[in-house]
């Protein structure tokens, strides 16, 4: 059979139908199709940036939000999704599949470290030579990759956050850097960038309580919540940090000596509030943050945690990966292994229920984080 030979000329023409019937054409593909269609070349990859483009465009890929694993192998981060079970039991299962394009992303050397996903983004840091660290945003859908530009600041350590303003609909991202004076540690700047709008460039803003950052953050309604130690008050006193993405202002909850002592503890979305659970072999915590102005929280003890949670905690280093929207939390192992599963603890029943995610067998013992509630998304960056 003869090749087909289509001029350039008429491919032009082809884009240069409305708006409309390209968006019907296309939304009948799923994202991977649309991934591919718009690698093909420039011409194609200009039709997804077209002006108010993806405002029109109705993909959503996946109408069930999904669970998303992401782990590096030879210098390569891979995403793998699998469907996410809304009312598991015992004989749930799930298979991981992996994403178009996941590989194309830049080498690193050393550890990242990676925010929530939202809207379909990532955002993760990682360090490519001592005392220098990058972060970079990527769909993995799409496999499109955006390395932000190098901090305006000499410093030892950095943590960057990320966060999305519902109102304004644009992504941000906090970075905060810092040296060592002594035994001390200072915050050296608080800096923002605000994605999608042009030229990016840091910006430096400022902030009335010095702080040291500790650990993952979570953005919830344009909110953006982390933990971290009260600089002038000494390193043991913990605070709750609340970045306001839309207006770049801080505000600071304080919390009792003896609330989310120790490196266990992990902020959650718990039905919509800000939340932090923490667990051991014999007991499972949760608090709930119910009124934000008065610093008032709520706390779910259980002294009684089922056997079989026991049993687990002792022989697989597990990782909290968030709550559903019932209240169910959601657990993981650290490492994949084979069999793999994701575990989901019910508070109110006081029952553990796993179910076997298939798929990521040829990567044993690669360090794993899997993340909640991943909605496909074909913007781009």
């Amino acid at each position: 059979m003869n090749n087909l030979q289509v001029s350039e000329d008429h491919v032009a023409q082809i884009f240069d139908l409305p708006n409309d019937l390209i968006i019907n054409i296309l939304s009948r593909l799923p994202a991977k199709s649309l991934a591919k269609c718009r690698c093909v070349s420039k011409l194609w990859s200009s039709i997804f940036r077209r002006p108010r483009f993806n405002e029109f465009f109705p993909i959503k890929s996946s109408a069930s939000p999904r669970f998303m694993f992401t782990f590096v192998v030879e210098d390569k981060i891979l995403f793998f999704l699998s469907p996410q079970p809304q009312d598991p039991n015992e004989n749930s299962s799930s298979v991981a599949s992996y994403l178009v394009g996941s590989d194309h992303h830049t080498e690193f050397t050393g550890n990242q470290e990676l925010c929530l996903p939202i809207n379909g983004f990532v955002c993760r840091q990682y360090q490519v030579i001592k005392y220098r660290k990058v972060v970079a945003i990527c769909n993995p859908i799409t496999g499109e990759s955006l390395t932000l530009p190098k901090m305006g600041a000499q410093f030892i350590d950095a943590r960057s956050y990320f966060g999305f303003d519902p109102i304004n609909k644009q992504f941000k991202v906090l970075c905060l850097t810092w040296h060592n004076m002594g035994i001390h540690v200072k915050s050296e700047k608080y800096q923002v960038m605000t994605l999608g709008v042009g030229k990016v460039l840091w910006r430096t803003i400022k902030c009335r309580k010095p702080h040291y950052p500790l650990h993952d953050g979570i953005c919830i309604n344009g909110v953006l919540y982390y933990r971290a130690h009260d600089v002038e008050k000494g390193s043991g006193i913990s605070i709750i940090v609340c970045f306001d993405v839309r207006s770049e202002e801080f505000k600071f909850i304080n919390l009792d000596k003896d609330m989310l002592v120790g490196s266990s503890w992990v902020l959650i979305n718990y039905k919509g509030k800000l939340g932090a659970v923490d667990i051991n072999v014999n007991r499972f915590m949760l608090v709930v943050l119910e009124d934000a102005r008065n610093h008032k929280w709520s706390k779910h003890i259980i002294y009684k945690v089922p056997d079989s949670w026991r049993e687990l905690r002792i022989t697989t280093p597990l990782q909290f990966v968030g709550a559903t929207s019932t209240g169910e939390i959601v657990l993981s192992p650290a490492y994949l292994t084979d069999p793999f599963y994701v575990y989901y603890y019910n508070l109110e029943r006081n029952t553990l229920i796993r179910v076997r995610v298939q798929g990521l067998e040829a990567f044993p013992n690669h360090r794993v984080h899997t993340f909640l509630d991943y909605v496909e998304d074909f913007n781009l960056m």
